[in-house]
C-alpha cells in the first residue's frame, strides 16, 4: 500500500476533489501513519469549522465520504489525546510509585498502548542500573503488546507497537549477554514492523538495536553498514539528536583508527540535544576523549578531561567511568609521569578483573607494562606478563590473544621486552576485539 504524499494531503485538506478520493479511500482502509500525517498538518480551527459545517447540512456524494473521513480523523485525535494522557500520568505515578507500588485499578486504567509504552520508558531507565530488572520489563511490555486489540488501535499501529516491543526486548537479552535469544527477538521485530505502517523511525530503531547487538557480537563491518543506514533515516525524518547518537556509536567501534573515530564522535556529539540525553554526551565525551588519547591528541584530551565534568556525569554509569580512569592513566604515561600512571593502570585492570572482564583487563595490562618497561621496572614487567599469559590460557580466552601474551611472556623471560614491543602487542589485542579474523604474527611485534 503506496502511502499518502504531501501534495495529496494539502489536497485534501483544501478541499480538492481529485485529492480527496484518493485519500479518502487510504485513511478509511485504516492507515494509522497516514492518519497521523494528516491530524498534524491540519490546522487546530480547522476540526471545529468542519464539525459546524457539517451539522446538520445537506449532503452530497462528495460530503458523505468527507464526513466518514473526518469522523476517523476526529476520533483518531481524541484517542491520540486520551492515550497521551493516560501514558504521561501512568509514567509520573510509575516513577514516584513503582510498578508494584500502584494500585490495580491505577494499572488496569492504563490498559493498551499506553501501558506498553510506559513499561518499555521504564525498562529503557533501568538499564544501568538493573539489567535484569530492564529485561523483565521489556517482556512485559512484550505480553502487553501481544495482546492489543486491532479493532481498537488498526492493525498495522498494532504491528509497529508489537515490533518495537520486541526490538527492545531483543535490547534487553543483549544487555544481559543472551546473544543468541537478543538475536531472535529482533528477526522477529522485523517481522512484525513488515506489517505495520513502514514508520521510518520504528525501522531505524530496529537497525540501531541490532547494530548494538552485532557491535557486542564483534561483528563489527554489519553494525557499521547498519549504523551508515540509521544516520541516513534520522537525517530523513529531520531527528539530528538521534543521527547524532548513531555516529557516536559508529566512533566508539571504530577506536581502532583513533583519528577516524574522533571524526565520527565529535560530529555526533555537535548533532545531539545534551538536554535530550545528557548520558548520551558524557559517554560520547568519554570516547572523544580516549580517541584523542590513543591518537597522541594529549593536549585536547587533557582540556576535554578538566572542562568536561565527565567524573560527575559518568556517575551512573561504573564502566564508562572505569573507561574514564584507564584515559587519565594513558594521560599521564603520555606526559611521562610514569608512577602515576602505573598506579592508575594497576588500580583499573583490578577493577575490570574483580567485574569478570579479563579480556579488557588484559589490554589495561599491556599498557602497564609498557609503563613498568619504562621505569626499566623488568622483573615486574615479567611478573606481569606471566600472570596475563596464565590467566588467558586458564579461562580459554580468545586463542591469538593468548598466543600475543605468551609472546611477550617469552620476550619478558628473555629480558628482551621494551615499551615499543608491549605497545604493539597491546595494539594488537584492541584490534583482535573489532577484526576477530586477525592471526597473530611475531615477526611483526619485533619491528
Amino acid at each position: 500500500m503506496r502511502h499518502l504524499v504531501a501534495e495529496e494531503i494539502a489536497g485534501f485538506l483544501a478541499g480538492r476533489a481529485q485529492d480527496g478520493a484518493r485519500v479518502l479511500a487510504h485513511l478509511l482502509a485504516g492507515c494509522e501513519r497516514c492518519l497521523k500525517r494528516v491530524i498534524a498538518a491540519a490546522p487546530p480551527q480547522l476540526w471545529d469549522e468542519e464539525a459546524e459545517e457539517r451539522d446538520g447540512g445537506p449532503v452530497d456524494a462528495y460530503d458523505e465520504p468527507m464526513d466518514r473521513a473526518w469522523k476517523v480523523l476526529r476520533g483518531g485525535r481524541a484517542r491520540a489525546r486520551r492515550d497521551l494522557e493516560r501514558f504521561t500520568r501512568g509514567l509520573e505515578a510509575a516513577r514516584a510509585k513503582g510498578l508494584l507500588g500502584m494500585k490495580w485499578s491505577e494499572i488496569a486504567a492504563l490498559r493498551g498502548w499506553p501501558y506498553v509504552q510506559i513499561l518499555l520508558e521504564l525498562s529503557f531507565e533501568e538499564r544501568y542500573r538493573d539489567p535484569r530488572e530492564m529485561l523483565q520489563l521489556a517482556d512485559s511490555a512484550r505480553s502487553v503488546a501481544e495482546e492489543l486489540d486491532p479493532e481498537v488501535y488498526g492493525e498495522s499501529f498494532v504491528a509497529d507497537v508489537q515490533a518495537r516491543a520486541w526490538a527492545e526486548l531483543g535490547n534487553a537479552r543483549r544487555v544481559n549477554e543472551d546473544y543468541p535469544r537478543a538475536d531472535a527477538a529482533l528477526a522477529e521485530a522485523r517481522r512484525r514492523a513488515e506489517q505495520g505502517t513502514g514508520d521510518v523511525l520504528l525501522w531505524a530503531r530496529i537497525d540501531e538495536l541490532e547494530a548494538s547487538l552485532r557491535r557486542a557480537q564483534r561483528r563489527y563491518p554489519e553494525a557499521l553498514a547498519l549504523l551508515d543506514s540509521v544516520v541516513q533515516r534520522y537525517r530523513e525524518i529531520g531527528d539530528l539528536h538521534l543521527a547524532g547518537r548513531a555516529s557516536i556509536i559508529k566512533g566508539t567501534i571504530t577506536q581502532i583508527d583513533p583519528r577516524e573515530a574522533a571524526g565520527f564522535l565529535r560530529e555526533g556529539l555537535s548533532l545531539i540535544d545534551t538536554e535530550r540525553d545528557p548520558q548520551l554526551v558524557a559517554v560520547g565525551e568519554q570516547a572523544l576523549l580516549d580517541a584523542l588519547v590513543d591518537a597522541g591528541e594529549l593536549g585536547q584530551a587533557g582540556q576535554l578531561l578538566l572542562e568536561g565534568g565527565l567524573r560527575k556525569r559518568l556517575g551512573a554509569d561504573p564502566p564508562n567511568l572505569l573507561r574514564l580512569r584507564w584515559v587519565e592513566g594513558k594521560i599521564q604515561a603520555g606526559r611521562g609521569r610514569l608512577a602515576s600512571a602505573e598506579r592508575i593502570f594497576r588500580e583499573v585492570r583490578a577493577s575490570f578483573c574483580q567485574k569478570g572482564l579479563h579480556y579488557v583487563g588484559g589490554v589495561v595490562g599491556m599498557d602497564l607494562a609498557g609503563a613498568l618497561l619504562r621505569q626499566d621496572k623488568q622483573q615486574e614487567a615479567g611478573e606481569l606478563a606471566e600472570e596475563l599469559f596464565a590467566t588467558f590460557e586458564d579461562l580459554g580466552i580468545q586463542p591469538e590473544a593468548t598466543r600475543a601474551l605468551h609472546f611477550f611472556h617469552i620476550v619478558c623471560r628473555e629480558r628482551a621486552a621494551t615499551p615499543a614491543i608491549a605497545a604493539r602487542v597491546g595494539s594488537f589485542l584492541k584490534r583482535l576485539e573489532s577484526e576477530p579474523g586477525l592471526r597473530f604474527e611475531p615477526e611483526a611485534m619485533l619491528g
